[in-house]
């Protein structure tokens, strides 16, 4: 095997870094947005159990309300 000399060989060493610095840079911006994800989903997750919550407790108020079903059948006609 031969190696690159003169300036071809610097030429060639200067491509190697610079594509090495945009690789390593690559592969730390995918992890950090692969964290990013998993923390958006997350919260997705905590926000949907919240809403749920939010709805049984929401519905079990309207049970106690006297003609709320009556109301809500008017209002599901909108």
């Amino acid at each position: 095997m031969h190696r690159a000399g003169g300036s071809i060989g610097t030429q060639k060493a200067a491509e190697l870094i610079s594509q090495a610095k945009r690789s390593v840079g690559d592969v730390t911006a995918l992890a950090e947005a692969k964290r990013d994800l998993e923390r958006l989903i997350e919260e997705y997750e905590r926000i949907v159990e919240m809403l749920e919550k939010m709805q049984k407790q929401s519905l079990a108020i309207l049970n106690e309300i006297p003609m709320a079903s009556q109301l809500r059948s008017i209002l599901q006609r909108f």
